[in-house]
């Protein structure tokens, strides 16, 4: 009787196990464990989420600005000191945002110029561009003081997760081109935008930072204390040396790149991509002084190189603009010089190169207009 029974039991236990071979060799999705039961291990190439997003270190740290392995520098997360600072508040992932939100109308990428230094949230010019755009009610800011070309192309990959309506990428003619030069040249991963392979980092110039007080010129318009300008910092980027040029040409490259992956997207795209140049206080003024003063006062010959240089190198970008098939470029260079023919409160009176909130007003406000403008030329083509 005992055998008897041993003989079944380790009978039935053999049909149970080739059962089980039978089902998972030809109906796997019946035995198949759970995606929500299975442990992933902790991978180098993939971090865990929590930790990653909720780094303590970073919220412990106490500078504003943070080192990362590819943008190079990036702002520190839930970063607040009130709406009307002109610093912060800094959303979980860094921007300067008061939310993440599910979805934006408009991504706005650049710089501290479009941070908004010298301005408060509701002041910098993408606050602007929205309380004047009837194409758009919300957005989502994505741009930290420090970036330039190869970060601004980084981030224009992720835009899509907020499903925009028109993503705006803003260069800063400042200091834009020694920047993008500086992280190609310095950055293995980013060597595929080394323009000039003949060149490395050695060539990069010294650059004061702040500028010197001899390196500052004064101009005095009225009454009040003179404009401070800073023509040989800004000409460091605009000069015809390699590391601008070079820095420039990245600049272009990039936005060509990004151009041509966005036409392999077809019909699929469902946003408008813009771009712009904000240009350095220095050029902003340019025409004021030539009319304020012409032959009265001498004129900084750095300052007057750095206009001519400027210029020319905002018009080349522009025209390499042209050829693209889905960017489109937009002007500020001239809004804000007649607006500074109007006005003396567009820019702080010290070295800062920053807009106040009334220059920040004058290009949210002109990318606001010719965006809406383009878009129902666009629309009434189609």
């Amino acid at each position: 009787m005992k055998r008897e029974f041993l003989l079944f039991a380790s009978s039935t236990v053999i049909c149970l196990l080739l059962t089980g071979i039978v089902i998972k060799s030809f109906f796997p999705q019946l035995v198949s464990t759970n995606t929500d039961l299975q442990l992933v291990q902790i991978d180098k190439k993939v971090p865990a989420y929590f930790e990653h997003i909720f780094r303590l270190s970073d919220y412990n740290a106490q500078k504003f600005i943070l080192q990362d392995p590819i943008t190079r520098v990036r702002a520190a997360p839930l970063f607040d000191i009130g709406p009307n600072a002109s610093m912060g508040p800094n959303d979980l992932l860094g921007f300067r945002n008061k939310s993440i939100p599910n979805k934006a109308d408009v991504v706005f990428i650049g710089d501290s110029q479009t941070y908004g230094n010298n301005a408060s949230i509701n002041e910098n010019w993408p606050a602007h561009f929205l309380k004047n755009s009837v194409a758009h009610s919300s957005g989502y800011s994505m741009s930290v003081g420090g970036w330039a070309a190869l970060q601004y192309f980084y981030m224009s990959k992720f835009t899509v997760v907020f499903n925009p309506k028109t993503v705006i990428i803003a260069f800063y003619s400042g200091n834009d081109s020694l920047e993008s030069f500086g992280l190609a040249y310095a950055s293995a991963y980013w060597q595929d935008f080394r323009i000039d392979p003949n060149l490395t980092s050695d060539a990069m110039p010294k650059v004061n930072f702040p500028p010197k007080e001899e390196e500052i010129w004064g101009v005095r318009f009225d009454e009040g204390d003179p404009i401070a300008f800073t023509p040989t910092l800004r000409l460091s980027s605009n000069a015809n040396t390699p590391a601008a040029m070079t820095g420039w040409k990245i600049m272009m490259n990039t936005m060509q790149v990004l151009d041509d992956s966005l036409k392999g997207l077809g019909s699929s795209l469902k946003t408008d991509f813009f771009v712009t140049v904000i240009p350095t206080k220095e050029l902003t003024y340019s025409e004021r002084i030539k009319r304020d003063f012409g032959q009265k006062q001498l004129i900084d010959p750095i300052y007057q190189t750095l206009v001519e240089r400027e210029q020319a190198n905002i018009e080349l970008f522009q025209q390499s603009m042209q050829s693209l098939t889905v960017i489109k470029f937009i002007d500020v260079v001239e809004p804000l010089k007649n607006a500074a023919l109007l006005s003396l409160d567009l820019y702080p009176r010290n070295p800062d190169g920053h807009p106040l909130p009334e220059g920040y007003q004058v290009i949210g406000r002109s990318l606001a207009r010719e965006v809406y403008s383009l878009k129902n030329l666009e629309a009434e083509t189609k």
